[in-house]
């Protein structure tokens, strides 16, 4: 893994190896991966990216504006707002159910709206050529489709990176079917992600662990590790024959250690970095 990855480091399931636990130094609440060079980005990162992107882009002559569509569940928006957390000094402004503001005001919102199932705009300005979206689809079959047969009819309009990622909505609705809903809604619009992946970044996150211990009924009897681990073999086993598309799987190992913590100290901050209270959700310490 290198630099190229995005936020905290990628792997495909091909490169498997950096996910061993002999690959992680852990000394406290902090595991250090010894196998990969993981950077930890920072808004200044992201302009400049941003920045070389739009210039490549310009050079082909399209667009200059830089554009990122994640697309999921509330896993995924907190992905979301942690580029929120990391841009929130810049004038970039934001667009949420008919509510226009300073990135600086969204921060808040996401952290205290754990409801909020709907599509969030971040929009930058002419010194900052980035565009991100958050497109709320639990199960990735209302408006991944929809999407993807945009994009491919009119490729101006397509993101330069594509995450999505979804789990829980599965395993909770389709309880031990939930592999094979997985498989038979994904196997549907994989030739359309395999041929947007030949001009976008295109990624797949695999589905963190959680703390199952806290769980309850009737959730205790589907998010369990094991069905979690099944769903990321199943969604490994679908993108085998999709080159072009990233697994993402190297947040699984950091997702065991804040457990762990979690399960020995049950910290909470206000700032979210740890959430021990929370049953579905990672801490941000995980995220950022």
């Amino acid at each position: 893994m290198t630099q190229e990855g995005v936020k905290r480091g990628i792997s495909s399931p091909r490169s498997i190896s950096a996910l061993s636990s002999s690959c992680y130094r852990t000394t406290s609440c902090v595991a250090t991966n010894t196998c990969c060079c993981l950077l930890s980005y920072t808004a200044t990162n992201l302009t400049r990216c941003s920045e070389i992107l739009s210039s490549n882009i310009d050079r082909l002559g399209i667009s200059k504006r830089v554009s990122i569509a994640i697309l999921g569940d509330s896993r995924q928006r907190q992905l979301f707002t942690s580029f929120v957390h990391l841009l929130k000094y810049t004038n970039m402004t934001y667009e949420l159910q008919g509510r226009h503001g300073s990135i600086r005001e969204l921060e808040p919102l996401l952290l205290n709206g754990t409801n909020i199932h709907t599509n969030i705009v971040l929009k930058g300005s002419t010194d900052m050529p980035l565009d991100i979206t958050f497109y709320w689809d639990p199960l990735l079959t209302e408006q991944l489709p929809k999407l993807l047969y945009q994009w491919l009819q009119h490729s101006h309009t397509s993101p330069r990176l594509l995450i999505i990622g979804t789990g829980a909505h599965y395993l909770c609705r389709y309880n031990e079917t939930a592999s094979v809903m997985l498989g038979k809604h994904l196997a549907a619009v994989l030739p359309s992600l395999n041929k947007l992946a030949q001009t976008t970044h295109t990624i797949v996150k695999a589905m963190d662990h959680i703390l199952v211990r806290y769980q309850e009924p009737p959730f205790d009897k589907v998010l369990t590790d094991q069905n979690i681990d099944n769903f990321n073999s199943i969604l490994a086993d679908l993108m085998v024959n999709s080159p072009s598309v990233i697994m993402w799987n190297s947040t699984l190992p950091l997702s065991d250690q804040y457990i762990s913590m979690c399960y020995d100290h049950r910290a909470d901050r206000m700032d979210y970095l740890w959430n021990c209270d929370d049953p579905l959700h990672l801490g941000y310490v995980v995220i950022h």
